[in-house]
């Protein structure tokens, strides 16, 4: 307690003092501090997910938008279930001209898929393809 007693432990319990509060002080110097404290924005980075009929799929992470991900079960591009396991990677930036190359190719399609074959018809995958981000 911030006057250094004990409180009294009774058995597996523990007494609570009667007065008003438990007694703990806070340091208001460190809270504010904490407070003040700004986290520093994290990078986007590229989501791989692959689907057990091989497809695969990539998006980008952004950390300002808390829904980034395509559902492509949404369009029936390709085959969604919960026996359908999905493999998910996170690739962040290492530098490499292949992950630079990927994360325009998204920057520019919304997202990327690959050896997807569609359930309903292709026409369905091009159209999808070549729609804008915010269309979907």
């Amino acid at each position: 307690m911030e006057d250094g007693t004990q409180l009294e432990r009774i058995g597996a319990s523990q007494s609570v003092p009667e007065d008003p509060g438990l007694g703990v002080g806070l340091d208001r110097g460190e809270l504010e501090r904490l407070e003040s404290l700004r986290v520093p924005r994290p990078d986007r980075w590229i989501v791989k997910s692959r689907f057990d009929n091989g497809s695969r799929m990539y998006n980008i992470a952004d950390p300002d938008e808390s829904i980034f991900m395509v559902r492509p079960d949404s369009r029936r591009l390709m085959p969604m279930s919960y026996v359908a396991p999905i493999t998910t990677e996170y690739w962040d930036d290492d530098g490499s001209a292949e992950y630079r190359a990927m994360f325009g190719r998204i920057e520019r399609e919304g997202f990327v898929l690959e050896g997807v074959r569609p359930t309903n018809s292709a026409n369905q995958f091009a159209q999808i393809r070549s729609s804008p981000p915010g269309a979907r």
